[in-house]
């Protein structure tokens, strides 16, 4: 890493604090005095201050103010004094007077870190983490049809492998090329069951180092995961247990992985699998046997690698900031017998061994493969912590089947293990999503498995987080609307079914009313159910404004059409409804108006007076049975009607009123004598007279 600085050793932080003391009168931006690049890269070191207080570097690639965090939470070792010094961080590339401060508070706690007990110190990197106490219970999942699960099954598996779910055997073609994964579909529905954010546990390590015992342990057994009792590897791909841990918040998932070292893998097997860990988990537990030794990193590549293998975003992020999509790292030690102490003979927790003797950089122009390892470890992951644990038993024997020889087992390792189980269970926390705040619950972990397996199974091919969270955070939520736009559209219809069509349709203020008695008002009330559920279902994993999108997605593609469905439906129901009720109240009135032209001739009883009074009852009665959004405009289509029927009956009445006065003359011409008019004669044959 030194060769990116043109050859010279990263400035450290005492040469950068030596920069303020020269020149207190005015802050000093960095960027003048060590350059652009320098003052945004500034490497990982360990060095001592002028009072002997131990100051771990500058994360690389991160900003000032970040890496002043860094150091201070570091150093304060998670108090509360940390949160506080945080505040007085660099900002905008500048030192100011606070740093100082900084400075004198580290000298001060020196005194106290130098004569604390290691064994009293847990060392977290992570300044703001705090330990608590949390009650969880097992919960045992199931598939439908299937309640007596092996207590682990394989999740992802060698694409040469077949697996026997009656067995429980996951068996290997060694005839057949190993070219990548597998993902077990009944696994998936396990993990779509669980519906609360999820906690995602991972022990990763070499082989036969006891990964899979420890976590049995979590879950109170001592073979919950299969063990081996020989040198061959015993877990191939990674494995879930199909217990898990659950708390109010969240639900813990447990994953047991193929040893990273294994004779018969390639190192591309290796790296996916510790590819897939890393991404899959919330917490990454690297389990190995023994001290480690900065020469132990020479055989820990597959983590330099993480930084080449993995992106966060296509653009816009660099290798550090994948930090905050990474897990907490853990470093289990098992089999440990000696003291972790200085050369002066200085107690040393697990964690400041690590960092201060493993993962430490050396500061020659070219890296060593160890150095790139360290740097990885220290650049990837949030938090790094490291815990120690004595050897089960001094007996080979029991050690090699500690399953069946657990009244034999060391009080000193179960007190460990113990301590080492309720550490991870107070420090756990749900997997976090790409965006801030966000959280994984159990049917998106599903979709990332088969997402980043798909990509790591691709040669050449790198899995960026964003990209994976975009795509299966999308796909979720259709899925989500999905099912429960089909519920909305089932409840409204049995609703609607049972009180029948047509209905009033309400207006938006029906939508809030718990007792719908509208179409609107159904429509409100189920709407309100389902959305809630929408908002619980994938709440977690979404911002406030996500949020405000996919209710207004839900809202418009998802029910408006189905909302839409039901009233063009209710309109026609209501259309042909009001049509025939009004046809009915109407044929009343037609007949006694046809009875009245059919009598023409007669002066009939039944007045114009009489048809306006009957027509304006008919427009009352009619709004008292017709139902629906139609029956205004079905009332006023009919207004033609009903004014031809006032005209034409009108015109009936004065057709027949002057037909009964003609009919009335000519009954009185016929009823008249008749009258004999005289004339001459025109011949002899004419007798000279007519009768009129």
């Amino acid at each position: 890493m030194d060769a990116e600085h043109g050859g010279k050793a990263p400035p450290t932080l005492r040469e950068i604090l030596s920069f303020k003391c020269r020149s207190k009168s005015e802050p000093i931006n960095i960027t003048q005095q060590i350059g652009p690049k320098e003052s945004r890269c500034f490497g990982v070191h360990l060095l001592k201050d002028d009072t002997g207080a131990l100051v771990d570097g500058i994360m690389a690639g991160k900003s000032i103010q970040d890496a002043n965090h860094e150091i201070i939470a570091r150093w304060f070792q998670g108090s509360d004094e940390a949160a506080t010094l945080a505040t007085h961080c660099v900002e905008d590339g500048k030192l100011d007077d606070t740093i100082m401060k900084t400075t004198s508070h580290m000298s001060e706690a020196t005194k106290d870190k130098n004569t604390a007990s290691s064994e009293d110190k847990k060392v977290v990197i992570k300044a703001s983490e705090p330990s608590i106490r949390r009650s969880f219970t097992q919960k045992k999942l199931t598939l439908p049809g299937n309640n007596s699960l092996p207590s682990s099954i394989p999740l992802i598996y060698p694409s040469n492998g077949t697996y026997d779910f009656t067995k429980n055997e996951l068996s290997l073609d060694v005839e057949v090329p190993r070219s990548g994964f597998k993902v077990l579909p009944e696994a998936l529905q396990l993990l779509r069951s669980i519906t609360k954010p999820v906690a995602v546990v991972s022990v990763c390590g070499p082989c036969r180092s006891g990964k899979s015992y420890i976590l049995s342990r979590m879950l109170g057994s001592a073979d919950a995961f299969a063990l081996g009792h020989t040198v061959n590897a015993k877990t191939f791909g990674i494995w879930i247990g199909t217990t898990v841990l659950e708390c109010d918040e969240f639900t813990m998932l447990l994953l047991d992985t193929e040893g990273i070292d294994y004779v018969e893998a390639e190192a591309k097997d290796d790296a996916g699998i510790l590819v897939l860990s890393v991404l899959l988990s919330s917490c990454f537990i690297y389990n190995s046997t023994g001290v480690p030794k900065k020469g132990d990193l020479n055989s820990m590549t597959q983590f330099e690698m993480i930084t080449r293998s993995i992106i966060g975003k296509r653009a816009g992020e660099n290798e550090s900031t994948l930090s905050k999509h990474f897990p907490d790292f853990i470093w289990l030690l098992r089999d440990m017998v000696l003291n972790f102490e200085t050369q002066d003979g200085q107690k040393l927790s697990p964690t400041e061994y690590l960092i201060q003797k493993v993962l430490n950089h050396g500061r020659g122009k070219v890296a060593s493969t160890a150095d790139k390892v360290a740097g990885a470890i220290m650049m990837s992951f949030p938090s790094i912590t490291c815990v120690s644990l004595p050897s089960p038993s001094d007996n080979a024997e029991v050690v090699r089947n500690i399953a069946l020889r657990q009244l034999d087992i060391s009080p000193k390792f179960n007190e460990g293990v113990e301590g080492f189980v309720h550490y991870i269970c107070d420090h756990a926390k749900p997997k976090c999503g790409y965006e801030i705040g966000s959280e994984v619950v159990g049917p998106l972990l599903a979709e990332m498995v088969i997402k980043y397996v798909e990509i790591v199974n691709k040669p050449g091919a790198i899995p960026c987080i964003s990209d994976v969270w975009s795509a299966t955070v999308d796909k979720e939520c259709t899925k989500q609307m999905e099912e429960l736009k089909n519920a909305y559209d089932v409840e409204v219809g049995e609703i609607i079914s049972k009180r029948g069509m047509p209905m009033e349709e309400g207006d938006k203020q029906d939508e809030d009313t718990e007792n719908p008695t509208t179409l609107l008002g159904i429509h409100g009330k189920i709407y309100r159910q389902k959305i809630a559920t929408l908002i619980k279902r994938v709440g977690s994993f979404l911002s406030s404004k996500q949020i405000q999108d996919i209710n207004s997605k839900f809202t418009d593609a998802f029910v408006g059409p189905i909302l839409k469905k039901y009233k063009d439906a209710n309109y026609q129901r209501s259309d042909s409804t009001c049509r025939r009720i009004f046809a009915d109240l109407y044929r009343r009135i037609k007949e006694k108006t046809e009875l009245t032209r059919l009598t023409a001739g007669t002066e009939s009883e039944y007045t114009f007076e009489d048809l306006v009074h009957e027509l304006n009852t008919l427009e009352t009665e009619y709004y008292k049975q017709a139902m629906g959004p139609a029956k205004r405009k079905v009332y006023e289509e009919q207004n033609d009607i009903i004014e031809e029927t006032k005209r034409t009956f009108k015109y009936q009445l004065e057709f027949q009123k002057e037909h009964a006065k003609l009919k009335d003359e000519i009954t009185e011409l016929q009823n008249r004598p008749p009258q004999i008019i005289y004339r001459e004669r025109d011949s002899d044959d004419d007798d000279g007279c007519i009768i009129q």
